[in-house]
């Protein structure tokens, strides 16, 4: 043994030394591809103790890793782990220089727990301990599994030990499933494991050579277990064994003794040396009240229920605790250290012990590695903290001593551990040599992730297959072993499997026989992919994966020394799948969903909830009952599975009898051998059709679940039969603001909680089908179960939870369906616009609106809404059926002038604002003009309006206006609308053809069409006074008229600012004319409103014009006069006129007077009819009235006068004999106007009446 011992520390001193010339001169060793062979074989060698054998350094590194016999690889390593000590060959972290630091992960919160992950397995593994080459786990049914190296039959299956044996992946023992037992502890050994049942009854298995079995034997090989006889009638609940090849075991049973077997000697057990075959009490702990007890190599640690602590056994590394390390304690004695602490938790291990104090401090005393050299601590020290490698203090859980390395956990249920790394221990990721045979002397938040496997044989190599900037040789080291096994590893055995595997990845088929060359990765979508290297801009090289085409039928990894990529292959990337049933596991190291085999984004490691360690594996538990490993050996110490393939052909050991049983991890990943089984598939159809809500109709829930699975596995040795337990649903209106609606991935919890919030409506589908309640029988065809009881109304979410137990694993889903089929209707249309100005020309109408979107539903369109009325989803993520697509057509050009005018809507629409038009504009001319606008002006406007609009627009005017507009350019013709709830900007664009519409009940599309200019003429306005001067102050706006049609307009009133009213208006050609004055002689009276009435022919100039002219005058009024002789007198002669004389005056004050004028009127006796006589007469501006002064003749004098504003009533009925006679004409403009005279009584005699008297001659009119 100790030439073979010594041997191997000369390799190892050999191989290390290739493996520091490898990293310090890695780019030239790896240029040539013959060297990298070697150097991977020394990188594989080192790494690999179990692997090591008598030949020679010369001689292994001349061979292939892969022709090693199975044999050499097979054998355990030999050596005895117990008696390595600090001669071993250790290369302390000074001696690597430029090795790179650990991988860190960010801080963590303080409050923070790790995170726990689903149960992965069939079975919840309860409890786990390793011993070496190998493990055994208790699982939740109470059954125990093993596996790893069958040697002494240490696996209790009954495997053949010669030639030897091994369990690849688990394998449940057959002794306790046939006997009914239900163990409830377990203990692992170097190569003997015991359990004990629940009726406290012991178990052992493995070797016995030193009387392990406790039954009075010493046989070496035990492959099934046997009752530990010699505690037959007492009740254990509690056992430990050491961890050394020749061991004891120490038991106690539910009244506090302790027993004691197996190897005595250098006081293991008290009094008793050499093999003890038979339990007997160890007096001297029964009498210790003992909460606790451990055991190291050759010693035993004890915790009273008063938290003090004891010790016996060896004391040669300082494990008594009492300042020597000469003095052995042959009974217990106790740690006086510990004397005013209390202790919680004991752990021992070799020749070391750690202890955990109720105020959270951990102590450790004995043999500790600090630095690759151990030292003797005789008394027991607090081991020092680093907060900073995780950014809190941690509050310690527990305790767990290890040889090299120590852990504790602490109640986030993260892992800290210390010591010297020479064995992997801490589990962490990165590269070999930048952790092998380093040394941590305080404790250290570490692993802070899962590993994804050895992929880093050597430092600067690739970590994963998606990589850039590394040399020709570091890129080789990886990829040769991709190429041959599909394993990314730069160790290139095969024999250290990764996350990156392309067994574990989706591929085009299965491979077989020997060879995986043609078999194709895929991606998600199905499509194959080529793994290529190939050599980048700067002369370095990088990996990924490409899309092949179909032609494409070379090998699925190239590497390449050019920038080229094969022909058939495209230059589009991508992932490959995993698996389904690889996910789970995979999904624990990074984020499943978002994986992209770059190795940048490992997930931390999971809440630890217990730790088992041997000095060169180590075992963590989660809560979930997950099994993660990480070991430097191989013989199936990290149960990777049994399921030997192509991928695995070649390689070193492994065969379909023992599984993958030679495989390593120096990283903690999840034991893969542990077996494992899908949930059965839930489905809920997708919504059958797409509904509005006009048409009142509902949706059925179509649920359909295939129980499936049930199966037995001969190497696992387990019969599995899933039974459905529970299928619950809820259904949850669609509201996007509530969490659960929103929440694509439900957990069990989330269902639970909204299902007994009462907020929504839920149901179990076990209670509405009893006939669910079954078990899928081994025996039976998958059962399908369906229901479609549960219906929606309305947009909603439903979550469906099931619950199916498979031995020990209650695997619970939830499904979820999203029912988005329901949309709320809209009403889509389109109107026509006059370009740039507010004029609609057609109201809205559905007409030429096409549903784009075939769904049989040809009248309806809408959009998906929640409860709020939000659009559901979004375009790069839209609904079931997606959104709803309405194209909006323009009218051809020659239904547009029939559509106009036989709208009616429209028709109205225009008329009404036309009049509003004119009426606007009337108003606004009167106003820029000084004149003023009120409400006796705009009735008497529009009671004119009313005499001649309607029929003038109907019949002229909108017939000719009809046909005036043509298309609009640039614009589409077409446009479709997606309805998706997005405000999109290029709605306003003119020329997109397609558009986005928000949520509305309603939205109308707007064609733009422009006035053909050919068919309107623009219309100026002047005022000129009588003599054909331009009037400064006259304002009326010019405005554009249409062709063929007769417009009517009445200018501004300029009395009460010039005192002048238009009287008269002509037309003329063009723009206002510019000199003054004008010829008026072709002036035309206005209308009987005062209105001016044009027209502009078809067929003049595109830009014809039209200067329309008012001629105004100051304003009339009208005066009828006459004169009648009352009583008249033959003597005296009647005058042939009345002689008169008015004047423009102020009512209020007849003596400011303006301008006067004569008037002679007609003269008669009273009983002859005397026509009146008319005048014309000019109003002042300022004046208000006239006064009316006549000459009476002589002989003659004045009676009075009548005045009427109406001939007809003119009587002397009527007469006023005042003598002054006062016209009011704002009340009117007409009077009838009378004056009586009758001769007097003087006498004169006949025909004596002198006209020259009477100055007659003088008054002139």
């Amino acid at each position: 043994m100790k030439n073979k011992l010594k041997k191997k520390r000369f390799i190892r001193l050999q191989l290390l030394a290739v493996l520091l010339s490898v990293t310090v001169g890695s780019v030239t060793l790896f240029n040539d591809p013959v060297s990298l062979k070697a150097a991977e074989l020394t990188s594989s060698e080192i790494s690999e103790s179990v692997q090591t054998t008598d030949q020679s350094v010369a001689e292994t590194m001349a061979s292939s890793s892969t022709s090693a016999t199975a044999e050499s690889i097979n054998q355990p390593s030999g050596k005895d782990d117990a008696k390595i000590s600090s001669e071993d060959t250790a290369i302390s972290e000074e001696s690597l220089p430029g090795v790179p630091t650990l991988r860190a992960a960010a801080p963590f919160s303080a409050a923070e727990d790790a995170w726990i992950p689903e149960q992965q397995s069939i079975i919840k593994f309860e409890q786990a301990e390793t011993n070496y080459l190998g493990g055994i786990a208790l699982d939740a049914a109470g059954k125990v599994w093993t596996w790893g190296y069958n040697i002494h039959g240490m696996l209790g299956t009954n495997r053949p030990i010669v030639p030897a044996t091994y369990a690849g992946g688990m394998e449940r023992l057959d002794y306790f499933v046939k006997n009914n037992i239900e163990v409830v502890d377990i203990e692992a050994g170097y190569h003997t494991n015991y359990a004990v049942d629940i009726n406290g009854v012991v178990y052992a298995w493995g070797r016995g050579n030193e009387g392990q079995m406790g039954n009075g034997t010493v046989t070496p090989n035990n492959p099934v277990p046997v009752v530990v006889t010699s505690l037959t009638g007492k009740k254990i609940v509690k056992i430990s064994t050491s961890i050394e090849a020749s061991s004891f075991t120490y038991a106690m049973d539910d009244k506090g003794n302790v027993y004691a077997w197996g190897y005595a000697d250098d006081y293991r057990i008290p009094d008793k040396i050499s093999y003890q075959s038979v339990a007997s009490e160890v007096p001297s702990l029964s009498a210790i009240d003992i909460v606790d007890f451990d055991l190291g190599n050759k010693h035993g640690i004890v915790l009273d229920k008063e938290g003090r602590v004891y010790v016996w056994g060896s004391d040669a590394f300082g494990q008594i605790g009492d300042g020597s390390s000469t003095t052995p304690a042959v009974y217990p004695k106790e740690v006086a250290y510990f004397a005013d602490k209390k202790v919680k938790q004991v752990s021992a291990s070799f020749e070391s012990n750690l202890v955990l104090t109720e105020d959270g401090k951990v102590f450790q005393w004995g043999q500790i590695y600090k630095t690759a050299a151990p030292v003797n601590v005789s008394l027991p020290e607090e081991v020092k903290i680093d907060s900073s490698s995780a950014g809190y203090m941690p509050q310690v859980a527990s305790v767990t001593a290890g040889r090299m390395v120590n852990y504790f956990t602490d109640t986030n249920g993260r892992v800290w551990s210390w010591g010297y790394n020479t064995y992997y221990s801490w589990g962490t990721d990165g590269s070999l040599p930048s952790k092998l045979n380093h040394s941590v002397a305080v404790a250290t938040q570490m692993p802070k992730t899962l590993g994804d496997g050895d992929t880093e044989g050597v430092i600067n190599v690739p970590k994963a297959p998606v990589f850039s900037g590394h040399t020709y040789g570091q890129a080789y080291a990886s990829f040769l072993s991709y190429q041959n096994h599909g394993q990314w590893s730069s160790i290139g055995d095969g024999l250290h499997p990764t996350i990156y595997d392309k067994k574990y990845s989706v591929t085009d088929k299965e491979p077989t026989g020997d060879s995986h060359t043609n078999v194709y990765l895929l991606n998600k979508q199905g499509e194959r992919l080529v793994y290529v290297i190939k050599v980048d801009d700067d002369g370095t090289y990088h990996g990924n994966y490409y899309i092949a085409e179909d032609s494409y039928n070379g090998a699925w990894a190239v590497m390449l020394s050019n920038k080229e990529l094969p022909a058939g292959v495209t230059s589009e990337t991508s992932f490959p799948a995993i698996k389904e049933s690889e996910r789970g596991w995979i999904g624990l190291s990074v984020d499943i969903d978002t994986f992209d085999f770059t190795g940048n984004n490992l997930k931390e490691m999971p809440y630890v909830q217990s730790i088992n360690t041997y000095q060169s594996s180590t075992l963590f538990l989660d809560p979930a009952g997950n099994l993660y490993k990480t070991g430097l050996d191989g013989s199936g110490t990290v149960a990777w599975g049994w399921d030997y393939s192509t991928y695995e052909r070649g390689t070193a050991g492994n065969n379909a009898a023992n599984g993958l049983y030679n495989m390593y991890t120096y990283e903690v990943m999840f034991m893969r051998g542990a077996p494992r089984m899908s949930a059965p598939s839930v489905t809920v159809d997708k919504p059958e059709s797409k509904k509005y809500v006009s048409q009142d109709l509902s949706e059925s829930v179509k649920l359909t679940i295939e129980l499936d699975g049930a199966m037995h596995d001969e190497q696992l040795n387990i019969s599995v039969e899933p039974e459905l337990r529970e299928a619950k649903y809820v259904v949850m209106p669609y509201d996007s603001s509530d969490e659960n609606v929103v929440n694509s991935t439900p957990t069990k919890e989330d269902f639970m909680s909204a299902y007994n919030s009462g907020a929504y409506e839920k149901g179990d589908y076990i209670q509405k089908n009893p006939d669910w309640d079954l078990v899928h029988n081994l025996s039976e065809k998958p059962i399908t179960l369906t229901d479609d009881s549960v219906t929606v109304k309305d947009n909603s979410v439903v979550w469906v939870y099931t619950e199916t137990l498979a031995y020990t694993q209650k695997m619970s889903q939830v499904t979820r369906a999203v029912y988005d089929n329901f949309y709320t209707d809209a009403v889509i249309t389109h109107n026509g616009m006059a370009y740039g100005q507010t004029d609609e020309l057609y109201q809205k109408t559905s007409q030429n609106v096409t549903k784009v979107t075939k769904d049989k539903i040809a009248d309806k369109v809408g959009f998906p809404l929640d409860t709020e009325g939000n659009i559901i989803g979004e375009p790069s993520q839209p609904p079931t059926y997606g959104y709803d697509e309405v194209s909006v057509s323009k009218f051809d050009e020659a239904v547009l002038p029939t559509f106009i005018t036989s709208d009616e809507t429209t028709i109205a629409k225009l008329k009404e604002q036309y009049r509003s038009d004119m009426l606007e504009k009337a108003e606004k001319d009167y106003t820029d003009s000084g004149a003023a606008w009120n409400k006796e002006i705009e009735d008497a406007y529009q009671a004119w309006v009313d005499t001649w609009f309607d029929d003038w627009f109907e019949n002229e005017w909108l017939m000719r206006y009809a046909s005036v507009w043509k298309w609009h350019e640039p614009q589409s013709s077409q446009k479709t609308y997606t309805l998706n709830g997005v405000d999109k900007t290029n709605n306003d664009d003119l020329t997109a053809a397609t558009g986005e519409l928000p949520v509305s009940e309603s939205y109308t599309h707007t064609f733009y069409y422009t006035k053909d200019a050919a068919k309107f003429a623009q219309v100026h306005y002047l005022g000129v006074d009588r003599e054909g001067d331009q009037l400064d102050q006259f304002r009326m706006s010019s405005e554009e008229v249409l062709k063929g049609v007769t417009y009517r307009r009445i200018p501004p009133d300029l009395l009460e600012t010039l005192n002048v009213t238009a009287k008269k208006y002509m037309t003329q050609d063009g723009q206002p004319p510019t000199e003054f004055p004008l010829d008026l002689s072709v002036a035309a009276e206005l209308g009987s409103a005062g209105e001016a009435e044009f027209m502009i022919p078809l067929g003049q100039d595109l830009n014809s014009e039209l200067t329309v002219i008012f001629i105004y005058e100051p304003p009339n009024v009208h005066l009828n006069v006459r004169q009648v002789i009352l009583n008249a007198n033959y003597l005296i002669p009647l005058p042939d006129n009345g002689y008169l004389s008015v004047a423009n005056v102020k009512l209020t004050d007849s003596q400011q007077a303006a301008s006067s004028k004569n008037l002679i009127s007609a003269s008669g006796k009273s009983d002859t009819r005397v026509a009146f006589t008319p005048y014309i007469l000019t109003k002042e501006k300022g004046y208000d009235g006239m006064l009316v002064s006549w000459i009476t003749p002589q002989y003659y004098q004045y009676e009075g006068y009548v005045l009427t504003s109406e001939e007809d009533a003119h009587n002397l009925s009527g007469l006023v004999t005042s003598p002054e006679v006062k016209l009011d004409y704002t009340s009117t403009d007409a009077y009838w106007l009378t004056i009586y005279l009758s001769p007097t009584d003087e006498t004169t005699g006949l025909f004596s009446w002198d006209s020259a008297t009477n100055d007659f001659g003088t008054i002139k009119p």
